[in-house]
């Protein structure tokens, strides 16, 4: 907030950094309201390795990208 108190615009500051002004902004606005609640730690795991089932019916729909077991119910659910 000091760029804005020396009188700087949005704009100015957000190319400075290289942000859209709108999001620097918000971001800035955001600092008033107090501590991020909706901010969680996460843990990123390694994909897990799947078959992946690719399915062409007799009149040319597809069934792309889903397991097995998924590839199953929705033949069955298109019947």
């Amino acid at each position: 907030m000091r760029r804005r108190d020396e009188g700087a615009s949005w704009a100015t500051i957000a190319d400075e950094v290289g942000l859209w002004f709108e999001t620097l902004r918000r971001w800035c606005a955001r600092e008033d309201t107090g501590p991020a609640t909706s901010i969680v730690p996460v843990e990123v795991v390694d994909e897990e390795e799947r078959a992946e089932v690719v399915f062409v019916s007799p009149s040319g729909f597809r069934l792309v990208g889903l397991d097995a077991a998924s590839a199953v119910a929705a033949l069955k659910a298109l019947g």
